[in-house]
């Protein structure tokens, strides 16, 4: 037996506290600017549906620098590549905040989404250099529901930050927090020597232009530019099979060793991540416009409205925490997503004109079963790996979240250019059919782990 209190005192909290502050506002921009988009619409006198390029910009970058970045952390050291990112992101945040056209702010949030990638790329490896064996699994639960919470939060602190100041102090206050991760960092995180690992760098070019030509896809549609989303997709898929016949070449020398998606539990648990972060967005987008534009409500009371999912998330993700240690993961995750699905559904068809309690409890309930499925699906991801192969899973967890977001956010765009008067009804019927989606794979993944001898 060991001592919990004994093993806790051996962790340097002050490190932990460097990696939690930036991934903390690393999440935090990925949805904080969501509530804002009206005012910044307005301010700079562009379409809604334009506005949300501020959203795809932030996401394009990560998804397109992530695992790259990972990789690099592998050979450089987490160490360097996590301090270069903090340093990235705080600059780039001054730029969003002084920006004063919508192509200068769009500009800074690709940079600054470049910035979040170095940091997230090796959250998850950091901790695991941070953490004692014997506690590593709560330390990665507890860095799961910092990213779950993170991100869950942004509408609640931007209705907050808005409540006294203007929609640019939503990045200013990204550079003093930055600034304390970065001291802490240099002061208690250990440096790793260069490793003598090749790194794949044909791999890392074929995953950042399968990245632009994906931008242009989704671009091209939420924007009516039919030439541009043509080109997209014609890019997208011929990138995805130039990268797919590089790696599969490439063996464990690949970026992305296509080994790790023989497990299918690992291949699934990445599915049901990417579906129900569109989830979340398609809600997380498309709801701020339904309470200002509709039900007339002003920036702050539309964040507040939206307090309630990660006030819920926050708890379910500490007792899915807790539920682990005695339950099935499966069991959980699918229990989450059912919750997940009735809270969709019930918000399709809220009244004419709601109450607040009408619109909280809903939203609470999306929240609460949201939060009751991250944790065990990221704890199935990150343990069916090998360790040689921790960074690569924890690159890709973050890329199948911000592709999740990234289609989310797009298709509440091309539902408002399709219709303005109906595209918010669409997009929370189509968050709900992915979440069910997701139940339903959810119900694959128990069952091949039930025939493995694992369920």
């Amino acid at each position: 037996m060991y001592s919990i209190n004994e093993n806790y005192s051996k962790v340097n909290w002050m490190a932990i506290t460097a990696v939690s502050l930036s991934i903390v506002i690393a999440m935090l921009d990925s949805t904080i600017a969501n509530v804002a988009l009206p005012v910044i619409a307005r301010d700079f006198q562009v379409s809604a549906s334009a506005s949300i390029v501020i959203v795809n910009a932030y996401q394009f970058a990560v998804v397109a620098a992530l695992v790259p970045l990972a990789a690099l952390g592998k050979k450089l050291g987490n160490k360097s590549v996590f301090e270069t990112g903090v340093l990235l992101f705080a600059i780039s945040s001054l730029g969003c905040a002084i920006s004063d056209t919508l192509n200068m702010l769009t500009i800074f949030r690709v940079i600054q989404g470049f910035g979040a990638a170095a940091i997230l790329s090796v959250n998850a490896a950091l901790i695991k250099e941070i953490y004692p064996e014997k506690l590593l699994g709560r330390g990665l639960a507890i860095n799961v529901m910092i990213v779950s919470v993170s991100a869950a939060a942004g509408p609640s602190i931007a209705a907050a930050i808005m409540s006294m100041a203007s929609w640019n102090c939503l990045f200013t206050i990204n550079v003093p927090i930055a600034i304390v991760s970065l001291l802490l960092s240099m002061l208690n995180l250990n440096k790793q020597p260069i490793q003598r690992t090749r790194f794949d760098i044909s791999g890392a070019m074929l995953v950042f232009t399968l990245t632009i030509f994906l931008a242009c896809f989704v671009l091209g549609m939420t924007r009516e530019h039919i030439l541009m989303a043509l080109c997209g997709t014609v890019g997208s898929v011929t990138m995805l099979l130039w990268l797919f016949d590089n790696q599969r070449r490439k063996m464990n020398q690949a970026l992305i060793p296509l080994s790790v998606f023989a497990d299918r539990t690992f291949s699934l648990s990445l599915m049901m991540s990417t579906l129900s972060y569109c989830t979340q967005l398609l809600a997380y987008v498309s709801l701020p416009f339904y309470f200002h534009n509709i039900l007339h409500r002003d920036v702050v009371q539309v964040g507040l409205l939206l307090t309630a999912w990660p006030l819920a998330t926050t708890i379910t993700s500490l007792v899915a925490g807790e539920l682990l240690k005695r339950h099935n993961p499966n069991v959980i995750a699918s229990l989450g997503l059912g919750m997940l699905v009735c809270g969709m559904v019930t918000m399709t068809v809220l009244p004419v004109s709601p109450g607040n309690f009408d619109i909280i409890w809903r939203v609470a309930l999306c929240g609460a079963g949201f939060g009751l499925f991250q944790s065990p699906n990221n704890y199935l991801i990150m343990t069916s790996v090998a360790n040689e192969n921790v960074s690569v899973a924890s690159g890709l967890l973050g890329s199948s979240r911000l592709i999740g977001q990234i289609i989310g956010s797009a298709m509440v765009a091309i539902y408002l250019n399709i219709s303005e008067a109906h595209g918010i009804t669409l997009s929370l019927i189509t968050g709900a059919c992915f979440s069910l989606f997701s139940l339903l794979v959810s119900y694959v993944r128990y069952m091949t782990g039930k025939r493995n001898g694992s369920g």
